[in-house]
């Protein structure tokens, strides 16, 4: 772990590397990783441009920043956890590329919040926040849990309500939030036999220029367990996209899971 202040000329980072960054990391002319490398950063990370590649699994829940100025270009081939702001000129996720946030529990604690000039999620990309938002039988809609042993939980409410679980199941989740504003977390079913599924997270991109999508926006509630009696399905999150231009074949989805 990085706990004060480390400012080096390179910095490689190899094989299965793991780092946790609580201070200032600075490189100053080149930081380059492995694809099986972790890093975490709470604290705040200088790279020697302003240009960054996301090749590994990289959490961010800290700052970004470059020896040039502001992070301006960033590019995904990797798995990127964002849980902070982004302003940029440019985002691309790459085949193989992942961008989503932290899984949130009973509180709202991380959403991917970006704008950007221009953003292109290529085929085989995607930003997925699946299974992100509101565990189960939390959120402002909720599933209801089961009423005896052999019902199922309630599924998760959001931009409508939830399904009612079978037999004597859990009450259906209530629905909530905006349409017009669409920010919040999809809640978590209710409890059957097994726990509720959590709701779909959320994805707020801001873009100015030309939002691209031949890969995925997801953020599906997930699924609940195959027993007839298990636990209801989380609701889907929310996707905002405010743009100038709109191109691509992909798809975007936040659908309830079952």
């Amino acid at each position: 772990a990085i706990n004060g202040n480390l400012t080096a000329t390179n910095l490689n980072l190899q094989s299965s590397a793991s780092v946790n960054i609580n201070g200032n990391l600075t490189a100053t002319s080149a930081f380059t990783t492995e694809t099986t490398t972790t890093i975490k950063n709470v604290g705040t990370i200088t790279f020697p441009s302003a240009q960054l590649n996301i090749n590994n699994t990289f959490t961010n829940n800290g700052s970004l920043t470059s020896v040039a100025g502001p992070i301006k270009d960033v590019e995904v081939t990797g798995t990127f956890v964002l849980n902070t702001y982004l302003n940029l000129s440019s985002l691309t996720v790459k085949p193989r590329g992942n961008l989503t946030h932290s899984a949130n529990s009973a509180t709202q604690s991380a959403i991917i919040n970006i704008t950007a000039v221009n953003l292109t999620i290529e085929a085989g990309g995607e930003i997925n926040v699946t299974g992100k938002g509101f565990s189960g039988s939390t959120g402002p809609g909720k599933g209801g849990d089961r009423g005896d042993c052999c019902s199922a939980g309630g599924g998760g409410g959001y931009g409508g309500g939830g399904s009612r679980g079978t037999n004597v199941g859990g009450v259906s989740g209530s629905p909530y939030g905006s349409i017009t504003l669409p920010l919040e977390l999809g809640s978590g079913g209710g409890l059957g036999t097994s726990s509720g599924a959590s709701g779909g997270g959320t994805v707020f991109l801001n873009v100015t220029g030309t939002l691209n999508v031949t890969g995925k926006i997801t953020a599906a509630g997930s699924r609940a367990g195959a027993d007839a009696y298990g636990g209801g399905g989380g609701s889907g999150g929310s996707i905002y996209v405010t743009d100038s231009n709109f191109v691509g074949t992909g798809i975007i989805n936040a659908s309830g899971g079952e």
